[in-house]
């Protein structure tokens, strides 16, 4: 048998608003430990998005990091499959970050062979 729970609108608010505080706590939790500046400005825009401030202000108060913004570049290049996608142009770049975005892009050879530099990278570091 099939059974229906009917919540009232102030019990759904309380859910929603007792999700949001957990959702909180593990951001707040990650931004403990955090490594890298750009970790940190990640868990800091998803916080602010939680807390629904408008993107612009999420932009001027936690910008992307320059690795950010490398990364997306290279993010271009690799869904169009240049091999400069691949390129690491510092070896002190934040690799995790560009692990990250570089995850996001279209799958080919071009994307297998940038995330293996960017772990070997690690791993020699």
């Amino acid at each position: 048998m099939l059974s229906l729970e009917i919540i009232s609108s102030g019990q759904a608010k309380q859910d929603k608003q007792t999700n949001k505080q957990g959702k909180i706590f593990i951001l707040q939790n990650n931004y403990a430990q955090a490594k890298t500046q750009s970790e940190k400005m990640v868990i800091m825009r998803e916080w602010m998005a939680l807390e629904e401030f408008d993107d612009d202000t999420i932009q001027c108060l936690a910008p992307k990091t320059p690795d950010e913004l490398n990364a997306e570049r290279k993010l271009v290049l690799i869904n169009n499959e240049d091999m400069l996608g691949a390129k690491i142009d510092n070896p002190m770049e934040d690799h995790y970050t560009f692990i990250k975005i570089i995850n996001t892009a279209d799958h080919n050879k071009v994307k297998t062979e940038a995330l293996r530099r960017r772990y070997d990278a690690i791993a020699q570091s």
